[in-house]
C-alpha cells in the first residue's frame, strides 16, 4: 500500500482554483485531506484554492495492488488556468511497492 499527499505549487500572482481532480484507474484512490477549521469562510471551503507562490496539499493518492507487476495510470487535474495529466507508475514486487 502507498499513501502520499499530492502537493501543488501555484507559480502565478493570482489565486489558482482547482476545479476537478480524478482518476479512472481502479488501483488509484483519491481522498480529501482533513479540512482545518480556518479553511472555511462564509460556509464555503477553500481547500482547492491555492494562494500565489504557495504549495498546498490538495488530495491524497492511495495505491493498492494485490499482485506484483508494473502499474501505470493517470491523475487528471483541471484548474481555472489549465488542465494537467500526471502519469503515475508503480512497480510492485513481492516485498512491496
Amino acid at each position: 500500500n502507498y499513501h502520499k499527499a499530492f502537493l501543488i505549487y501555484n507559480p502565478h500572482e493570482e489565486v489558482l482554483k482547482l476545479k476537478e481532480i480524478y482518476t479512472s484507474e481502479s488501483f488509484l484512490l483519491l481522498s480529501l485531506p482533513d479540512v482545518p477549521q480556518d479553511a472555511s469562510k462564509g460556509g464555503q471551503v477553500k481547500l482547492w484554492e491555492i494562494m500565489p507562490h504557495q504549495t498546498k496539499s490538495v488530495i491524497f493518492l492511495n495505491f493498492r495492488a494485490q499482485h506484483s507487476g508494473k502499474y501505470q495510470g493517470f491523475v487528471h487535474i483541471k484548474t481555472d488556468r489549465d488542465s494537467l495529466i500526471i502519469h503515475m507508475e508503480f512497480l510492485v514486487s513481492k516485498s512491496g511497492v
